[in-house]
This record gives structure tokens, sequence and C-alpha cells, in this order.
């Protein structure tokens, strides 16, 4: 009896998903659109997990070493769910510039609560659109542009909120790109 009442939630949820995405709002009669993945993906070889195993296990090690067992369950977790979702491939989003706001998928963005946006093009590495959310930690958003006109997207952008000048990747996102995370 349970699991049929799971099954039939997962279905409604399922169903009111569906139609929730089928939705056509004014964010989806564009300027610019294109497709993208939902988020950066890098290519990982055999060496990259040998180092990532070794690099967990001398962590492991300590801890077990020091008696900190809670930091080595907490190592396994993190390499174990790490990898899991490794195996995920990004999902393809549509990108939609409006007049009235940035859709990202199904993520609606109006104007009136973005901050600021700023391009980073650096070909072949870095080709993205990024904006400042107004919320209580000034949540920084990364959208990739792949082909798209840099020049159209800033022109277009910039009649409607403004351009952070000089913005640069930050450490952690030059990391995370040079590890491969």
């Amino acid at each position: 009896m349970l699991k049929k009442l799971r099954t039939k939630i997962r279905l409604r949820k399922a169903l009111v998903a569906e139609q929730h995405a089928k939705q056509v709002t004014h964010f989806d009669h564009g300027i610019l659109d294109w497709q993208t993945a939902q988020y950066n993906a890098y290519e990982k070889g055999i060496v990259w997990f040998i180092v990532f195993a070794a690099i967990i296990s001398l962590f492991i090690i300590y801890a077990f070493y020091s008696k900190d067992y809670f930091f080595a369950a907490a190592m396994i977790a993190f390499a174990v769910t790490y990898v899991i979702l490794q195996r995920e491939k990004p999902k393809s989003v549509k990108v939609t510039l409006s007049k009235y706001g940035i859709k990202v998928g199904n993520e609606v963005y109006q104007y009136s609560q973005i901050i600021a946006f700023w391009l980073i093009y650096k070909p072949p590495y870095m080709k993205t659109l990024n904006i400042r959310i107004k919320n209580r930690w000034a949540q920084d958003i990364m959208i990739n542009m792949h082909n798209e006109d840099p020049a159209e997207i800033r022109e277009m952008l910039s009649a409607m909120i403004p351009e952070w000048q000089g913005k640069e990747e930050s450490f952690t996102e030059s990391l995370i790109r040079l590890l491969r995370l």
C-alpha cells in the first residue's frame, strides 16, 4: 500500500513538472537563445582518478593515524559521492535572453533581480556569461556561451543591467577548472 502511494506521488510530481515545463511565458520569446550544458563536465582520464584516489587515501590514512574516525568516514563518503556524481552527464538546457529577463532551463531571472553581469571570453577555455543575483548571498550564475557572439550578448544586456567591468574568473573557479573538478 505504501509502495503504491509513493509511486502515485512520484507520477503526480512528474506530471506537474511536465506541465510546468510546457507552459510558455514571455521569457520564452527571446531576442537571443542557445543550447548549453547545465554545468561544465571536464573529461578525466585514468591518471586523474589514480591521483584522486591517492590523495583521498592519504587523507584517510592521516585520519586513522590521528584517530579522527569521523574525518575518515567523511572522506570516504565524499569520494564515493563524487565518483557517483561524475558518472552523470550534464543535461542540455536552453538559455533565452528576452526583454524581461534571462531564462536558463526552467529558472527565470528577471532583470530587476540581477545586480550586474560580466563576460569572460578567453577561447577555447572560457566563454561564459556571468550574472550576480540579488539575494542574501549575492549568488553568481555562470552560463556557457559556446559559439555565441559575446559582443551581441554584451550589447543586449548592457541596455538592461549594468556590466561589471574588469571582473575576472575567481581563484576558486580557476582552481576548479585546472583540477577538472
